[in-house]
């Protein structure tokens, strides 16, 4: 039987970190929503079986016109974002089938992942129970207690950033 697998990406923001008075994934890039470039890495990949994306209601008819019917994107499940990013990604996996067996989580605004990203991700959580793209740190990282000293400086080599998708069983 074939493994279910399924993608919930978290749109549900406001713009508010960009100064936007709107959510930035509606925000046209190089002639295409942020959104719609974001949702069409995972689209077409055959190993996807359903795509949830979390938004805010206000954004529901905008989505539609938008994203939706101008890209063809009928296999998209559209449920109500959270207060915040976990939230969101919570609200998105109760939406999820019961025989889903294993669920990726994608940050709505990370247009430029690409299938070899993607998946890795997937081989890795079979392989380990949950996996989290990362990528090596690049800056310099501090510790400060009181928010005013440097207590530490951790070895950046064993640093890394982490990003989308992070998968992990259903």
């Amino acid at each position: 039987m074939k493994e279910k697998i399924a993608v919930v990406i978290v749109a549900a923001g406001n713009g508010s970190r960009m100064s936007q008075n709107q959510n930035k994934l509606f925000l046209d890039l190089a002639g295409k929503p942020l959104l719609a470039r974001t949702i069409s890495k995972f689209y077409d990949l055959d190993e996807i079986d359903t795509i949830v994306v979390t938004l805010n209601p206000d954004d529901y008819e905008r989505f539609e016109e938008e994203i939706r019917k101008p890209f063809g994107f009928e296999r998209v499940k559209v449920v109500e974002g959270g207060a915040d990013r976990q939230e969101s990604a919570y609200k998105g996996l109760l939406s999820l089938d019961e025989d889903t067996d294993l669920v990726l989580i994608h940050d709505g605004a990370r247009p430029f992942t690409d299938e070899e990203v993607i998946t890795d991700c997937i081989e890795k959580t079979r392989e380990h129970g949950a996996a989290v793209s990362a990528v090596p740190a690049s800056n310099t990282i501090k510790e400060s207690s009181d928010h005013t000293f440097v207590d530490f400086t951790p070895v950046r080599e064993k640093l890394y950033e982490a990003q989308t998708p992070q998968g992990f069983h259903y």
